[in-house]
């Protein structure tokens, strides 16, 4: 993911060229210009329980707009 910055904002909807070389590095680059990013962890995981409270917080939203309407 690009780390959000004055340059990678402007490259909202834009293609960027990606290299990887055989060491495992990665490189990003735009107009010949490496840009900063970070690498997610592969090792996460979402329990069930999380999934669960969000379908709740999804439906409890759901009922304050309505109220508010």
């Amino acid at each position: 993911m690009l780390e959000a910055n004055d340059i990678t904002h402007g490259l909202i909807g834009k293609y960027v060229d990606t290299y990887a070389f055989a060491d495992r590095r990665l490189d990003i680059r735009c107009r010949g210009l490496s840009l900063p990013y970070k690498m997610f962890e592969m090792d996460q995981c979402v329990t069930h329980a999380a999934i669960v409270e969000n379908k709740r917080l999804s439906h409890v939203l759901v009922f304050i707009k309505e109220q508010q309407e």
